[in-house]
């Protein structure tokens, strides 16, 4: 039986990064709201969601499969943000 997410620590850390996200893509400038900032944030909310929806799933098949979901959102969150010299408003990330 997969674990509820309240007991998966990796959840608390994900909700965090989130409310990191948002608060960091505050200063990003507004061309890029619809852009990047959107982005990040849609990728941000999907990491905490997928770990949540793979404790409802009851094999550990299913349950692995929306943790590498989870971890896929936040390379791409990573990855783009690696690229912060091309971008000055990256420099918070």
């Amino acid at each position: 039986m997969t674990p509820n997410y309240n007991q998966i620590q990796v959840y608390h850390l994900a909700y965090n990064f989130v409310l990191d996200v948002y608060r960091i893509t505050k200063e990003f400038p507004k061309l890029e709201e619809q852009n990047i900032t959107s982005q990040f944030r849609r990728a941000s909310v999907s990491i905490p969601l997928n770990i949540a929806e793979s404790s409802a799933k009851a094999s550990d098949r299913e349950f692995a499969y929306f943790l590498n979901v989870a971890y896929a959102q936040n390379e791409e969150i990573t990855s783009f943000a690696r690229k912060r010299d091309s971008f000055p408003f990256l420099r918070f990330c």
